[in-house]
């Protein structure tokens, strides 16, 4: 098996860090390098040394036992763009990217840096064949059908973007939980793969030949699952199924057709296909079905609690499931069952309500842990990502701002860290924290013709600062304070972190930026320029 070291390229320059299984002298491929300055990294990370395993309702990581919080790091490997899809004429975004390797590497520093050591990313998007082509262009996906074969297969492009991410998270020393198929249409689910094989008609809201095991779309299922365990990472070298920083498998998100067959068998070719990692079962109770008060085995629901290869019972706690006494009941019947219960998502209600199934869930030893939902980072071209949930909610931002506070951004990520200080065992986790790092460089964008100066933010940054120079960098003035860019609803399109409105007529002006944080300020970006129209 071939196994490259773990590196990360500079401009010009590698950069070894600790953790190389084989010393190879072949530097990465170009697609899973992260260009200065967000390569850089202060924080050393060994390298993962086991995968994480279950005894009993105790998830341990070698005999260290396992319990997380965080956020939901929903598009690690692809972005729902909320800027672009605004005119969407579908019902549903029609504006899909992948990320960069700046964003992703930025992203999952945010996270481990405030203190998380694992977290769930969404699904696989499947393409949806039946739109136009012009708007499928706008939409890539992870599942798609061979034009000449017919098949459906893993698109390569999309899956570098993947590779990129678990070797980014192996770098940093960030697990993930990764589901492989979405019950709902939004994102590419089911729906879109049933179409892909003629089965579309037979899909309903609630089921569909997903959950038959004789179909034509479980049998494209289950390929998509061993195309998966079995790929090489073109990062690292590794097939999936050897990758430590994949804490866990899936079954899909919110799969409320799952029936004991379609759960014995694909609980089972996860286990014969990749042994050392986890398997969560992705049913989802909350499906209105039932009241939220209903926690038993006998209705179909909960059946990962009997199926010998399933490690995990997942479950996601919205509306009149956040209730400290549904997690209470569920969590005993994991018990009772002698599994961990994972609380996949959770949150959208006010301060009180989250804080109150928090307190409830950290008191239930059978929770290994639990995830907010949900998180955006930073967009490379300033600013963040952002997105409506449901209520007037929307996605967090870290470390957490004031200028988000109508979200309950602040208090939100300041319950998160304190939590994963009190029951993580993790020391980096811990450490994380309780104390941010200082920030690292942000990397400034060259000025525009207007004036316009934006930067990519730094992962742990809460304000900046710009300095100028008038004498071409010999001298460096604070010319503005307290600059924050995590305001929710940015458009990098029509909206810039500051403007300059000095002209420089006859001279040049230089700018760098600086990332603040309680910890202290990171070294200089990189300096950009703004001339005056008749500089030589």
């Amino acid at each position: 098996m071939k196994s490259w070291c773990k590196a990360l390229v500079l401009t010009g320059a590698a950069v070894i860090m600790s953790g190389c299984e084989n010393s190879v002298s072949e530097s990465l491929p170009q697609h899973c390098q992260v260009p200065a300055p967000s390569a850089v990294t202060q924080q050393a990370f060994a390298g993962f040394e086991h995968f994480i395993r279950r005894d009993g309702i105790q998830l341990l990581d070698g005999n260290e036992p396992v319990r997380f919080i965080g956020l939901h790091a929903t598009e690690l490997h692809r972005i729902e763009d909320d800027v672009a899809s605004k005119g969407s004429t579908i019902g549903k975004s029609d504006h899909f990217r992948w990320p960069s390797a700046r964003e992703q590497a930025n992203w999952i520093k945010a996270l481990v840096y405030s203190g998380h050591s694992i977290t769930r990313v969404y699904t696989l998007s499947v393409d949806d064949i039946e739109l136009p082509e012009s708007m499928r262009a706008n939409m890539p996906a992870h599942i798609v059908r061979n034009p000449q074969t017919g098949e459906v297969e893993l698109n390569e492009a999309a899956m570098r973007v993947f590779d990129r991410m678990v070797y980014l998270a192996d770098q940093y020393g960030l697990r993930l939980i990764v589901p492989v198929i979405d019950h709902w249409s939004w994102w590419g689910g089911k729906h879109e793969l049933a179409k892909m094989v003629g089965e579309g008609a037979q899909d309903t809201k609630e089921n569909g030949p997903l959950y038959d095991v004789n179909s034509k779309t479980y049998a494209a299922y289950t390929s998509i699952i061993e195309q998966l365990l079995t790929r090489t990472n073109t990062c690292s070298g590794r097939e999936y199924r050897e990758e430590k920083a994949i804490m866990a498998w899936e079954t899909g998100n919110e799969l409320r057709g799952t029936n004991k067959t379609f759960l014995a068998q694909t609980a089972a070719l996860f286990k014969r296909l990749a042994p050392s990692q986890l398997v969560v079962d992705g049913d989802q109770q909350a499906d209105n079905s039932r009241p939220p008060e209903s926690v038993d085995i006998e209705s179909g629901e909960f059946l990962g609690l009997l199926d010998p290869n399933v490690d995990i019972q997942s479950n996601h706690f919205y509306g009149p499931y956040m209730s400290p006494d549904v997690v209470r009941k569920q969590a005993a019947l994991a018990r009772k069952f002698n599994k961990p219960l994972l609380i996949g998502e959770y949150g959208l209600q006010p301060m009180e309500t989250i804080r109150a199934v928090t307190d409830a869930w950290i008191d239930e030893p059978a929770v290994a842990g639990a995830l907010l939902w949900g998180y955006r980072g930073h967009r490379e071209a300033g600013g963040f990502y952002w997105h409506y949930e449901t209520d007037g909610h929307m996605s967090y931002h870290l470390p957490g701002f004031a200028v988000n506070a109508a979200n309950q951004e602040p208090e939100v990520i300041e319950l998160v860290r304190k939590v994963q200080a009190k029951v993580s065992a993790n020391p980096r986790a811990q450490a994380f924290s309780q104390s941010l790092p200082v920030p690292e460089a942000p990397w400034l964008h060259p000025v525009g013709d207007a004036g316009e100066i934006n930067w990519m933010g730094a992962p742990t940054g809460r304000y900046y600062r710009l300095y100028r120079s008038t004498d071409a960098g010999e001298h460096w003035v604070l010319y503005a304070d307290q600059l924050v860019d995590a305001k929710n609803n940015w458009d990098p399109q029509t909206m810039d972190l500051y403007r300059e409105t000095e002209k420089p007529e006859q001279q040049c002006f230089a700018y760098r930026v600086t990332a603040v944080n309680e910890r202290g300020e990171s070294a200089p970006s990189n300096v950009e320029n703004f001339c005056g129209a008749h500089t030589d």
